[in-house]
């Protein structure tokens, strides 16, 4: 049985919509480079572009998901690609490159550890997070998290529950959010 965009489970608009009015009021939307990882529907990709991202790249492991994501982004021309890659490969692949980007926003799956092991990722891998950027996870509240401090990357995490879900906060430092 082939998967299609609709075959996961997408950030809610609450949820959404909740991430997108911090970055907007913190001053982030407005000619970000934005990064989604675990894109799932791509509809993070294309809320990012809608709301004044200048350039987004999407993530996304599972090949007819990209394929579905690239057909909904094709109509931003260069401002948009989505990669088929896991994100453990694109990471280290996207710092060697020298990429950076304003937001990196992740949406992994729930129950599956990314809350401990995503963290510590990005901040091993901090050049791809601009100086003063911000990293968002979204993970089901329940899932454990980690702080990612190490290395002084990241300020302390700030976590924001909506209902069963969360958004954890990553602050790279020198950013005013």
């Amino acid at each position: 049985m082939r998967k299609t965009c609709k075959e996961v489970r997408p950030t809610t608009g609450m949820v959404s919509g909740a991430l997108f009015n911090i970055l907007s009021a913190a001053g982030y939307m407005d000619g970000a480079r934005f990064l989604d990882l675990f894109s799932g529907t791509g509809e993070i990709a294309l809320s990012a572009l809608k709301r004044g991202a200048y350039y987004v790249m999407a993530i996304e492991s599972e090949r007819d998901r990209a394929r579905c994501i690239s057909d909904r982004l094709a109509g931003f021309g260069e401002a948009a690609v989505c990669l088929r890659a896991d994100v453990r490969r694109a990471l280290p692949k996207l710092a060697r490159d020298g990429a950076a980007f304003d937001v990196i926003f992740a949406d992994p799956p729930y129950g599956m550890g990314w809350g401990k092991t995503l963290p510590p990722m990005i901040a091993e891998h901090s050049a791809i997070l601009s100086p003063g950027g911000v990293f968002v996870l979204e993970r089901a509240v329940r899932d454990e998290t980690s702080d990612a401090e190490s290395g002084d990357v990241f300020l302390p995490r700030e976590d924001r529950p909506y209902g069963g879900t969360a958004l954890s906060i990553y602050r790279k430092k020198g950013c005013g959010l």
